[in-house]
């Protein structure tokens, strides 16, 4: 597994990718092993931070 943060897109999109998920030989792109994806990095951190914390309501 990999996370991937884009610093150069809007909003800055993260990914969790998993690396054997996909075979470019067979044809396959990188969005088949693709599994997780936020929109910005603010939404990730947000969300990582309220699972992570007890007793947040979401």
């Amino acid at each position: 597994m990999e996370w991937y943060v884009s610093l150069t897109a809007v909003d800055h999109p993260v990914l969790l990718r998993h690396a054997d998920g996909w075979e470019p030989g067979q044809g396959e792109d990188p969005h088949d092993g693709l599994r997780y994806a936020a929109p910005t990095l603010r939404h990730w951190l947000w969300t990582w931070q309220t699972e992570a914390t007890p007793g947040t309501k979401h």
